[in-house]
């Protein structure tokens, strides 16, 4: 995967380091929590390669992470589990924390 010269430049080697692809497929499909996709789309939106993203679902979804009914995948509507995914990860989960936590919270305050 390749990071656009601009960000290169302007970012330390911290930042570019890069979200797993359970990480990135977790985030986007928190992001996107008012829908299922399936997994092409969810490869096209994440920039994950496709033969990844069937794999790195079934792993997401064996930690209870993700729910499927075929073809369609979603992140998990059980939250205290996804949240105590993101504290046990190692990496950069900052950012999938805080991706999550926006989309939890607006979850939250809307079924108030």
């Amino acid at each position: 995967m390749s990071v656009n010269i601009e960000d290169f430049e302007a970012e330390d080697a911290e930042s570019l380091d890069e979200l797993t692809n359970a990480e990135r497929v977790l985030a986007f499909l928190a992001a996107n929590d008012e829908e299922a996709w399936r997994p092409s789309a969810i490869a096209e939106e994440t920039g994950i390669d496709r033969d990844s993203v069937g794999p790195t679902l079934s792993r997401l979804q064996e930690r209870g992470l993700v729910r499927h009914k075929s073809p369609y995948w979603a992140i998990t509507d059980d939250r205290d589990r996804v949240r105590e995914a993101i504290r046990d990860e190692e990496g950069p989960v900052e950012i999938l924390a805080d991706l999550v936590s926006e989309s939890l919270e607006s979850i939250l305050s809307s079924a108030r």
